[in-house]
């Protein structure tokens, strides 16, 4: 499923109708500013979000959205797993397995955390262990962070949530959300 299909568009624009109280005929660019040219302020994306779980049967978590753009991609990516879990598997093939994918991001995760760690980590890392527990000083997490960036051509900056950062589970979960480049996937699933 894509962005520009007529479920997304259909979905996108209902729930941008409900929260600007325009006509139901009114276009929304990609490039929209939700809250400079829309004025939807964070009450309107709380109810924003809440919506789109309701239209999906998924709860979006960790977005930062700012245009209509962001909403269309987040709609699109909720669609999905909807039908993935529906489904077991992805329905779309460009997707890949969604079981699948979050094991691999986690499995390079997990060796980008051995590269950096060296001799500081002994034994094996848990996904779900949270990264504060791994006994890493501070320079060897801004090490991971660096290269993190780097193999998966993402940015972090203050509009990181937070939460991506508790976990490799939840950072693999991250980088998957969008955030991740079809070059930076190509090249990890290479290595």
């Amino acid at each position: 499923m894509v962005a520009d299909s007529p479920t997304v568009q259909k979905v996108v624009q209902q729930l941008l109708t409900e929260l600007t109280g325009a006509p139901p005929e009114t276009e929304y660019q990609s490039t929209a500013r939700l809250g400079a040219e829309l004025g939807i302020d964070s009450v309107g994306l709380v109810f924003l979000f809440s919506r789109i779980a309701e239209e999906t049967s998924v709860t979006p978590v960790d977005y930062v959205v700012r245009t209509v753009g962001d909403v269309e991609r987040i709609v699109t990516h909720c669609l999905a797993n909807a039908a993935a879990s529906r489904n077991g598997s992805s329905s779309d093939p460009s997707l890949g397995s969604v079981d699948e994918s979050q094991r691999s991001v986690e499995a390079k995760l997990s060796e980008l955390v051995r590269d950096v760690a060296g001799d500081k980590l002994s034994g094996p890392i848990d996904s779900q262990m949270p990264l504060a527990d791994l006994g890493l000083d501070s320079q060897t997490i801004v090490a991971l962070f660096v290269h993190v960036e780097r193999v998966f051509a993402v940015k972090f900056d203050l509009d990181t949530p937070p939460s991506c950062f508790e976990s490799i589970a939840r950072m693999a979960e991250y980088l998957r959300s969008d955030k991740m480049s079809s070059a930076a996937v190509a090249s990890m699933e290479e290595k």
